[in-house]
């Protein structure tokens, strides 16, 4: 059983050696940056900042199938011609946890915004969005072997979360500017990784891309 458990964490260190899922993560922390700062720049009693905001469940739900197929393309055309296809069978029910997991964080991240906005407090929910932040980057070091890189993304996204909490900022402009970084974080990461990755896997003679 050990052995297998090995096997499977060696096989998601090969998902993650090629550097797109950062890309596509820098891209989806950009695009919820610009969010969160349109949403703030356009106020509450804006119609279309209400709507804004009533759909951020719904934005963060199509920013994940957005990755998902992002990423898939990308491996399609750039890793699989080079490294080949590799997958391990998934237990029953992975999806739909991850599913539920996202549905929560989104549910989440929209009751924090709510809330703070009530109150009139920012602090916490930038820091806390920086901690939970760097709990996931953490929890997915543990999962994937050799990707050590994680850690320090997650100390910058707590060191980030923890900074911006006393800018003063409001709560938009805060995690905007938090989602903002974090993208510039995941780019630098995954570019670095992807470089290396096209370096050390040059593409085989006869193939093509598709």
């Amino acid at each position: 059983m050990q052995d297998v458990k090995d096997l499977e964490k060696r096989i998601r260190g090969y998902w993650h050696q090629d550097g797109l899922g950062e890309l596509a993560g820098g891209l989806i922390f950009l695009l919820l940056g610009v969010y969160f700062a349109v949403v703030e720049f356009l106020g509450e009693s804006s119609q279309w900042g209400g709507l804004l905001q009533a759909g951020l469940v719904l934005v963060l739900l199509g920013l994940m199938v957005l990755g998902r197929r992002l990423i898939a393309a990308l491996k399609a055309r750039f890793v699989y011609p080079r490294t080949g296809y590799v997958e391990y069978r998934r237990e029953a029910g992975t999806r739909q946890r991850a599913l539920l997991a996202g549905f929560a964080g989104a549910v989440f991240a929209a009751a924090a915004v709510a809330v703070s906005a009530a109150l009139d407090s920012t602090d916490w929910v930038v820091a806390l969005t920086g901690l939970l932040g760097g709990f996931i980057l953490v929890f997915l070091s543990a999962k994937v072997s050799r990707a050590g890189r994680f850690i320090l993304m997650a100390m910058l996204s707590v060191a980030l979360g923890l900074a911006l909490s006393f800018t003063g900022l409001s709560t938009g402009y805060a995690l905007g500017a938090y989602y903002a970084l974090m993208a510039l974080v995941f780019a630098v990461s995954g570019t670095l990784v992807f470089l290396r990755y096209m370096k050390e896997n040059p593409k085989p003679e006869g193939t093509s891309h598709e």
